[in-house]
């Protein structure tokens, strides 16, 4: 079932646990899972870039930024590189290590993620409003949607070959993640295959991004500017802003782009070039690859 109604049942199941993941599901096809995790490293920069994006648009849904403001981990830009820089090193970790093995990094990645989550949906749901349950299972939904997303419905803008079976492996990939961050099989945005996974994530971007987009919460703003601030801090000049960033999603998504001066649009157009030479330039995308994975501590998976 591909029905996007379904998922904001969720809203009311929590999806927030802690301890240790569930054992390997009965339905676990290593061998797929294992090519989703060859194909984000084989993309690196591409999947990196596409989660990037997703994160400054995504800061408008006000179910994915009240537990940021609350935790205020990532208000202003130093705090921000810290927070962000934690969260794409886990994410990397799955990718590259094995999420299956009790005794790996990324397992072990696995863990503190769950119970981070945890803590904060506990101190949220304790202290915040009695009607809303934090981390939900379709907060969750939203969250995996982040992630993967943009590469299920855009993988040639952000530089990726269109293979149906690839992306389909990448979207097998994120529902075992799914499962072992807490999502059940039923609000699962990836339980059915690349079809199934496309259409939830339209449905999404046209029912909740966009609409965030238009009518954002007051947070959303200073919240993307730290994120942007943060990501601009190790080249100690202003190489990216909010408003190129937000520019170069909206056109993926074939929304109007705000109205951009000669700096903004010149950021637009370096998104747009590193894009072009990662599809086109094998040798680029190796190297661009390679500098990623030296900067997150990663080896190449066996």
């Amino acid at each position: 079932m591909c029905d996007l109604d379904e998922l904001k049942d969720g809203c009311t199941e929590n999806s927030a646990p802690s301890g240790l993941p569930p054992s390997a599901p009965p339905w676990l096809d290593v061998e797929k899972f294992n090519r989703g995790r060859k194909f984000f490293q084989e993309y690196l920069c591409s999947n990196f870039l596409a989660m990037f994006t997703s994160l400054v648009g995504g800061l408008s849904v006000i179910n994915l930024l009240e537990p940021l403001v609350f935790t205020k981990a990532s208000d202003d830009p130093k705090k921000s590189l810290k927070r962000y820089f934690s969260t794409f090193h886990h994410v990397t970790c799955w990718h590259y290590g094995n999420v299956w093995d009790s005794e790996s990094d990324a397992y072990q990645s696995v863990i503190y993620v769950r119970n981070i989550h945890n803590k904060v949906a506990k101190q949220m749901n304790s202290s915040q409003q009695p009607e809303r349950l934090y981390f939900s299972q379709y907060d969750m939904a939203l969250v995996q949607c982040g992630f993967m997303g943009c590469i299920v419905l855009y993988p040639e803008y952000f530089g990726v070959p269109f293979n149906q079976q690839q992306i389909d492996d990448y979207v097998y990939f994120w529902k075992g993640m799914g499962y072992l961050l807490g999502i059940s099989d039923k609000y699962n945005i990836c339980n059915g295959g690349y079809s199934c996974a496309r259409e939830k994530c339209k449905g999404i971007e046209e029912r909740v991004l966009i609409p965030a987009l238009n009518n954002p919460p007051k947070d959303f703003l200073p919240m993307a500017e730290a994120f942007i601030g943060g990501a601009n801090l190790p080249w100690k000049f202003k190489l990216l802003s909010f408003v190129s960033v937000l520019a170069f999603g909206l056109e993926a998504m074939g929304e109007p782009r705000p109205k951009l001066g000669l700096s903004d649009t010149l950021r637009l157009y370096f998104l747009k070039t590193v894009v072009v030479l990662v599809r086109y330039s094998a040798f680029f995308r190796r190297r661009i690859n390679r500098a990623m994975e030296m900067m997150m501590g990663c080896s190449k998976m066996t």
